[in-house]
This record gives C-alpha cells, structure tokens and sequence, in this order.
C-alpha cells in the first residue's frame, strides 16, 4: 500500500507561517510590471526622438508588384540583430494618410535608428517615377487644434488566417471618399503602423499552417500566411486591412518570408 506523500501540506503550512512571502511577491510582479513599462517608454523615446517624414508625391502610374517590393525592402532594414533586438526591440515604420482640408499628403514616418537613406532608397526602387521630400517629423494633427479624437484597430483573429491580398475595387476608395469630407481647417490622419514580426511567432504560425489541411473558412492553405497585429506592438507576414498597387499598404510578396509583420491602424 503506497502512502499519501505530505510534502504539499507541509509546504502549505510553511508558506502561511511566512505570510510576509505574499507580500514579497507581489512587490515583485509589480517590479517587473513597472520595469517593463518603463524599457518600453525608453524604447519609444528612442525611436521618436529625431524621427522624420518621408512625404511621397505618388507617380501618375505604378505596377501591380510595387506595395510588396517596398515592403520586402523595408523588412530588411527593420530586422535588427538578435541583440539589437533584445535591447532595443523592433523598430516600426507609419504610413500615413493625412488630410488637411481637402488636401491630401501620403507619407512615410521613420524611426530615428533607421540609418538615413535605407527607406528613401526602398521607395525609389519602388516607386522610380515618385518624388520624395524628406523632413523632421511632428505631430501628424497640429497641437494647436483644441478638439481632438481618435482611436485605433488591429485584427483580432489568430496568426494562421491570413488577410486577403485581392480585391476586385481599390480598397483604399472608401477611405478617400471619407478624407474628402474633411473640410476647412479641419485635420484628419490614418497611420498604418507595422514592423517585422517575432520569428517565433511566424514560426509557429506555420506550424499550425502545416497541421491544418484546409483553411477555417473553406479555402485549401497551400502556403502559411501569418497575420496578427496589435496596436502597440502590432503580426502577418504582409499587415494590413486592404492592400492595392499604389504606395499604401502591404502586400504579400512572392516566396516564402523569413519573418513577418506585425502592425496596428489608428
């Protein structure tokens, strides 16, 4: 007959006769909490702080493959070093959509630790007919407007479904029609935030791809696609709500990635 072992009830009784262990422990979660938050304000204040625009003047014509061999270019310039990354974590780029009236100006924001350069030359290799203009950045509504809101939005479904690439109209239609009712003196900005996704993240994206022979809603999944993204760091091989040929958002790229991306739209 084996005995019943009493080693949990005494560790049980050794715990509550030091009940200042609990208070222990909660001083060190909160430590780690409070740690953590303040590495990643720094990381922020890093990335911000000597940040500039890249404002595009779109050319009068662009090739369907455009959007995804600027965003396969721009992967490699966003992918640090492995301890790069554990340090100063993933950098992110903005496309920006920004209205003032009926005035419309695309550009691009770029973290100060992107050497100078990198994304212009992504965006002539793109775009060779586009000009560029290249300035500090700032606030992309003016501090002097005294009424402001805003909000953000990321996909919530998990890294295995992907979003859809092909669309039969321009996506980017509907958020046109709705830039062209700001009116005078009123301001109006959508940013597309997105960096690499965390290699592990895309790895087991696939793994659950591979284990699964057809896709959720029907359709066969040949080729993992990884997509997930969360406003403050936002993850999918190619990110974004809508893609389309000219310079805006994501587009899935031929070939199998390497890592993904991981992206949030306020």
């Amino acid at each position: 007959m084996t005995a019943t072992p009493t080693w949990p009830a005494e560790v049980v009784q050794w715990v509550i006769a030091r009940a200042w262990l609990a208070g222990v422990a909660a001083a060190a979660i909160v430590g780690v909490v409070f740690a953590r938050d303040q590495v990643l304000a720094w990381r922020h204040r890093r990335f911000a702080a000597g940040a500039r625009w890249l404002t595009i003047a779109a050319p009068p014509e662009v090739t369907a493959g455009a959007a995804a061999a600027f965003w396969t270019t721009v992967m490699g310039v966003l992918t640090p070093s492995l301890w790069r990354r554990r340090v100063f974590g993933y950098p992110h780029i903005g496309w920006e959509y920004t209205w003032t009236g009926r005035s419309l100006t695309i550009r691009v924001w770029v973290p100060a630790t992107v050497p100078p350069g990198a994304v212009e030359a992504a965006i002539r290799a793109a775009w060779p007919a586009a000009t560029m203009t290249a300035t500090d950045a700032a606030a992309p509504i003016p501090t002097t407007v005294s009424e402001q809101t805003g909000g953000a939005h990321w996909p919530q479904h998990t890294d295995l479904l992907p979003l859809r690439s092909e669309h039969d109209s321009d996506p980017l239609r509907a958020l046109l029609a709705a830039g062209a009712e700001v009116r005078h003196r009123e301001h109006a900005c959508v940013q597309i935030l997105a960096r690499p996704a965390p290699a592990h993240r895309v790895r087991a994206a696939r793994r659950a791809a591979a284990g699964t022979s057809r896709h959720p809603h029907g359709q066969p999944m040949r080729r993992p696609a990884p997509c997930r993204a969360r406003r403050g760091w936002p993850s999918s091989p190619w990110c974004g709500s809508s893609m389309c040929s000219l310079p805006a958002r994501p587009s899935p790229a031929p070939g199998p990635q390497q890592s993904g991306w991981s992206s949030g739209t306020r």
